[in-house]
C-alpha cells in the first residue's frame, strides 16, 4: 500500500485538473481509512482535497463520518461550518446550524457559542420548535429568566402537542410570577394554559392566587365557579363555593348572589358552619338596614 499511495502522490502532483488531482488524493484517502485503519491521515487527505477542489463532491461527508470516528469535534465543527457555507434551503441551513449548536454545547463546552447557533437556527425556521426547545434548555440551565421567558413563549405558539403547551405554560407562569415579577404575564401563561387543558387544576389555582392577589375579583369568581365544576370531591366543591360566595358578599358587594351560592353550599352540606353565619350575618344586615330606613 505504500507503492501505491506514492504512485498517487505523484500522479497528483502532476495532475492539472483540480478535479483529477483531488481523485487521485481520493484513493489515498480511501486507502488509509479502509486498508491501513489509519483515520486521521486519511482526515489529513480529505482536507488536501477540499485545498485543491473545494467543490468535490461528497469530500465534506466522507470527513464528517471520519470525524466523528476519531472524536474531532472542532475539525466536526469546520466541516458542518463549510457545509453551512454551501447551503442555500432554509431547513438544510437550520438543521446544519442546530448540529453545530449540539457539538458546542454537548462536546466543545461553550453554551454561549451553542445559544448563538441555535438562535440563528431559528432565524432560519421560524415556525420550527427544535432550535427553541435547546435555547430552552441552555436558559434554564443557567437560570437566564429573561432570555428563558421569551423561549417559553414561542415554544408555547409553536408546539403541536396540548400537553407539551401545558407544561411549558406552567413554566412560564411560575416564571413570571416567582422570578421576573410580572404577575400579569403569569395570569396570560396560565390561561393559555386552560386553552390547551380546561379543566388543569394547577393553572385554575394559580389564577385563583394571582386574581385575589391583585383584586380582580370578577375574574376570582369565574375562575371559582370552574374550580368549583371540576372538583374532584365535595369538600373542596364545599370550599370553592364557599369561598365564592364570600368574595360576591364582601368584594363585590352583591348580596343576593352570594346568599345564592351560600345556600348551594348548605345543599352540600348542611352543616357547613361558615355559610350558615354567613347567611346570617347577612339577614342581620338586611334587617340593620331595614330598621335605618325606617
Amino acid at each position: 500500500w505504500d507503492t501505491y499511495i506514492e504512485t498517487c502522490e505523484q500522479a497528483a502532483a502532476s495532475a492539472q485538473e483540480p478535479a483529477l488531482q483531488g481523485s487521485f488524493l481520493r484513493s489515498i484517502a480511501e486507502t488509509e481509512d479502509r486498508e491501513l485503519g489509519d483515520p486521521r491521515a486519511s482526515i489529513k487527505t480529505y482536507s488536501r482535497i477540499l485545498e485543491v477542489d473545494p467543490d468535490s463532491p461528497g469530500t465534506l461527508d466522507d470527513l464528517e463520518g471520519l470525524q466523528v470516528m476519531v472524536g474531532d469535534w472542532e475539525g466536526l465543527a469546520r466541516v458542518y461550518e463549510r457545509k453551512l457555507d454551501e447551503a442555500q434551503e432554509p431547513e438544510i441551513r437550520a438543521q446544519l446550524l442546530e448540529r453545530l449548536g449540539g457539538l458546542w454545547e454537548e462536546q466543545l463546552s461553550n453554551p454561549e457559542r451553542a445559544v448563538s447557533y441555535y438562535q440563528q437556527a431559528a432565524d432560519e425556521m421560524p415556525d420550527d420548535p427544535t432550535a427553541y426547545v435547546a435555547l430552552d434548555r441552555l436558559f434554564a440551565s443557567v437560570n437566564d429568566s429573561g432570555r428563558l421567558a421569551d423561549v417559553l413563549e414561542r415554544r408555547m405558539v409553536l408546539e403541536p402537542e396540548a400537553e407539551v403547551r401545558v407544561e411549558v405554560g406552567m413554566r412560564l407562569a411560575e416564571l413570571y410570577e416567582a422570578q421576573l415579577g410580572r404577575p400579569d404575564a403569569a395570569s396570560d401563561a396560565l390561561r393559555a394554559v386552560t386553552e390547551a387543558d380546561p379543566e388543569h387544576r394547577g393553572a385554575l389555582a394559580g389564577l385563583s392566587r394571582l386574581y385575589e392577589r391583585q383584586g380582580q375579583w370578577q375574574e376570582l369568581v369565574d375562575v371559582l365557579r370552574r374550580r368549583s365544576d371540576a372538583a374532584a370531591h365535595e369538600s373542596e366543591r364545599v370550599e370553592l363555593t364557599h369561598q365564592l360566595g364570600n368574595i360576591m358578599e364582601r368584594e363585590l358587594d352583591d348580596e343576593l348572589s352570594a346568599i345564592a351560592v351560600y345556600e348551594q353550599v348548605l345543599r352540600i352540606d348542611p352543616g357547613h358552619e361558615p355559610s350558615v353565619q354567613a347567611l346570617l350575618r347577612i339577614s342581620k344586615l338586611a334587617d340593620y338596614r331595614e330598621d335605618a330606613a325606617a
